[in-house]
C-alpha cells in the first residue's frame, strides 16, 4: 500500500512506528539536526558524527521513499533530509486529510436530514 491522501493517517502511522522502533524518532522531530560534514574550516577533516548522522538520515528517507507512489516521490527529489520530507508531508496531506474528513462529515449530516 502507498501513501495517498485517502490513507495518510495509516501509513504516516506505519513509517512512525517504524522509525520510532529503532529510535530514530530525532531525525524527524528536529531535535537531530544535520551536523556540520566538516571539522575545520579547509574541510579537510570529515566529521564522523556527520557520517553517523548521514547514514541514519538515508534510511530514514528510504522508509519514507517506501511508501510513495512515483508521483509523490517526484515532490520530494530536493530535499535532503528526512525532516524536510516528513515536515512537507505531514503538511500537504494532512490537510487534504482533514478537508476529506470534512467532506464526510458533511455527508453524514447531509444523509441525517433526509
Amino acid at each position: 500500500m502507498k501513501l495517498d491522501e485517502n490513507n495518510y493517517l495509516i501509513r504516516k502511522n506505519y513509517v512512525l512506528n517504524v522509525i520510532i522502533a529503532n529510535g530514530l524518532e530525532d531525525f524527524i522531530d528536529g531535535s537531530r539536526p544535520c551536523l556540520t560534514r566538516f571539522l575545520d574550516a579547509q574541510m579537510q577533516t570529515v566529521n564522523p558524527n556527520f557520517t553517523t548522522w548521514h547514514r541514519f538520515n538515508q534510511l530514514i528517507m528510504n522508509w519514507i521513499d517506501v511508501s510513495l507512489t512515483e508521483g509523490m516521490l517526484s515532490q520530494i527529489v530536493s530535499y535532503s533530509t528526512a525532516m524536510e520530507i516528513w515536515n512537507s508531508f505531514n503538511q500537504i496531506y494532512f490537510a487534504a486529510f482533514m478537508a476529506h474528513l470534512i467532506e464526510i462529515h458533511a455527508k453524514t449530516q447531509n444523509l441525517k436530514k433526509k
